[in-house]
């Protein structure tokens, strides 16, 4: 496929966030160091690689489950999210700070993806709407099926529906909030 004489390129499954060309022009995968407190290793640029490639394992390979207990019961989802990072990053898993971390970005991509799917699958449409069969490649039919009925359960509709009402009456501290931010 040809624009205009140029030919188009796929970027990926990452989308060109330019991990590959920083590992080649640093000769080697890009050192990850988290120190104890943290989740994230303290240098700006690998921190944000560290943290795009943690969301891209989780949505190109780790299932979703209803609640991050079930991941303890499946430590084969944490040895593969674990191993994914060390094809990327020169890391050291064994370390227990440094394994804390890694989890601590597992369970905030895992929130994250799952917020997406409920956004994009579950709430714009009605209760005997919604999909049976799972709109992943990651997760089969019955993780799916689980995922939404841990969504359907009256205490959660009713917790969202108070969260929806309560950001509507969410106001700026003050009043240069909404000023301030025209003028960034």
């Amino acid at each position: 496929m040809t624009t205009k004489g140029k030919e188009l390129w796929d970027r990926g499954v990452n989308m060109g966030h330019g991990l590959q060309r920083l590992t080649r022009a640093h000769g080697a995968r890009l050192p990850v160091v988290i120190t104890e407190g943290n989740k994230r290793p303290l240098v700006p640029v690998i921190a944000a690689k560290y943290a795009t490639e943690c969301n891209i394992a989780v949505r190109n390979h780790i299932p979703v489950l209803p609640h991050w207990k079930e991941y303890k019961k499946h430590p084969a989802l944490i040895e593969l999210f674990l191993g994914r990072l060390r094809t990327k990053f020169e890391i050291n898993t064994s370390d227990p700070i440094v394994k804390n971390g890694c989890l601590e970005m597992l369970k905030s991509a895992v929130r994250q993806q799952r917020h997406k799917l409920k956004k994009e699958f579950f709430d714009p449409f009605p209760l005997h709407l919604v999909c049976k069969t799972s709109p992943v490649k990651v997760m089969n039919d019955k993780q799916w099926i689980e995922l939404v009925e841990s969504w359907k359960t009256p205490k959660k509709m009713e917790t969202c529906q108070k969260n929806k009402d309560n950001r509507g009456n969410v106001s700026s501290r003050t009043p240069l909030d909404p000023v301030a931010m025209m003028l960034l």
